[in-house]
């Protein structure tokens, strides 16, 4: 039932979207609006739960130490909050370098220019069907990487101006808060994820589970879905802004042809 009315919802505003997406293409960064505002606090408030239950854990443990029930239930608090933390999403690829590709680098330079951000710090080769941009830390506490990810065979398929726009349009993610890209987003969704499975209620514990199980469980439910409607919202109006920079810069028909071939 939710699923329908998602979808419902979904349909209604696609319009609304693109209408949107294509009044800000001639703005360098879209517009903040009240679901990217949401997405924001929303995210925030997840991220910072761990810290939470962190910090009450050892409030437990400092205030009624050398007891020892409370010492256990602090320890598990703490332990809960470490394994709430969102995983650190790691470049582990093979990753080609300015110095490596200086012919691709140098026309992604020259796209990024026309879009008014800078080029990827690195390059992702796979066999994927498809081209991303994405952000993936250096290392443990390295800075956060932009990533442009070329599946060889998307790239073997298309003709040199269907490469200029798949590459436009994804450098045109770097400069539209899409929010299934940046890395915070990702993060709630993952500590989103682990408070689901902590909490959820497995087939025929309906009555025999605990009444506050249930409504957390519910609740967290609900958080979930209410965070995936508006990124979704605006994921998909950063998709418009893509791609309508990418047919700026590589031309409309060549972005027509593109999107004809990712979808063969």
């Amino acid at each position: 039932m939710i699923s329908s009315f998602t979808d419902r919802w979904q349909a209604k505003y696609a319009e609304t979207l693109l209408a949107q997406g294509m009044r800000e293409t001639g703005h360098p960064r879209p517009r903040l609006t009240f679901r990217l505002a949401v997405c924001w606090v929303l995210s925030v408030i997840v991220l910072i739960s761990p810290l939470l239950v962190g910090g009450f854990g050892l409030a437990v443990i400092w205030t009624t130490f050398p007891r020892v029930l409370p010492l256990i239930i602090g320890l598990i608090l703490l332990g809960f909050a470490y394994i709430l933390l969102p995983p650190i999403n790691r470049n582990h690829a093979r990753t080609y370098r300015r110095e490596e590709l200086p012919t691709l680098f140098a026309l992604l330079d020259q796209i990024a220019e026309r879009l008014g951000t800078t080029a990827p710090d690195g390059v992702h080769f796979d066999t994927v069907f498809n081209a991303y941009m994405g952000q993936y830390r250096s290392g443990l506490f390295g800075r956060q990487d932009w990533i442009l990810g070329i599946g060889l065979p998307l790239w073997a398929a298309a003709s040199e101006a269907e490469k200029l726009a798949i590459l436009t349009h994804e450098l045109g993610h770097k400069v539209n808060d899409d929010p299934l890209r940046q890395g915070a987003f990702f993060q709630a969704k993952s500590v989103l994820t682990t408070w689901q499975d902590t909490f959820e209620m497995r087939s025929g514990d309906a009555f025999g589970g605990a009444l506050a199980q249930l409504v957390f469980a519910a609740f967290v439910s609900g958080y979930d879905r209410v965070l995936s409607w508006f990124s979704f919202f605006e994921s998909q109006r950063a998709e418009y802004r893509a791609d309508a920079a990418a047919a700026r810069v590589a031309g409309r028909q060549a972005m027509q042809s593109a999107l004809v071939t990712l979808t063969r």
